[in-house]
């Protein structure tokens, strides 16, 4: 497993509703693999592979959607949702992940005994349309919470494969 510039980390999570909607996310690296300067805030800029399938379409695409930072954000919410217990709050108790690039938010819908059920939105990008209009507006997800916390630790294995920016 390795990962700087464009190459996938051959790590992803996967998200899928109950009418076959299916999200895919992937680490692939730093946006600028040779802006190794931790100093430098582009040294931090992730691009993020997204894949989308649904009955009649799949569609990929790559962009620098998440900083390191916020990705490792994005991996301890998983790992805390799936401890959650039922009817309460996560701890921090965040019920909204909404980064600075809109590529991606997450919303906390429920917590029940056996999943986590989640909102996710992919924002459409006004001068680049890369999401297919059958696509919804708001993927509603039921997550096991096993899978959720496999897919918080697929994820920070794919986050610690990153070099370390100096």
């Amino acid at each position: 497993m390795e990962g700087t510039g464009g190459e996938s980390l051959n790590v992803q999570t996967a998200w899928a509703d109950d009418e076959g909607h299916t999200l895919y996310l992937s680490v692939q690296g730093y946006e600028f693999p040779g802006t190794t300067d931790s100093q430098n805030p582009d040294s931090q800029w992730l691009n993020i592979g997204v894949r989308l399938t649904a009955p009649g379409f799949d569609s990929r695409f790559a962009e620098a959607a998440l900083t390191l930072r916020e990705a490792a954000s994005l991996g301890a919410w998983w790992t805390s949702l799936a401890a959650t217990a039922p009817g309460e709050l996560p701890d921090p108790p965040l019920t909204l992940l909404d980064f600075h690039e809109p590529l991606l938010a997450f919303g906390l819908r429920s917590v029940d005994q056996d999943a986590v059920r989640l909102a996710i939105v992919l924002p459409q990008s006004d001068d680049e349309p890369r999401i297919p209009e059958a696509w919804p507006d708001v993927l509603e997800v039921e997550a096991d919470r096993e899978d959720l916390a496999e897919a918080a630790t697929a994820w920070f294995t794919a986050l610690e494969a990153l070099p370390p920016r100096s």
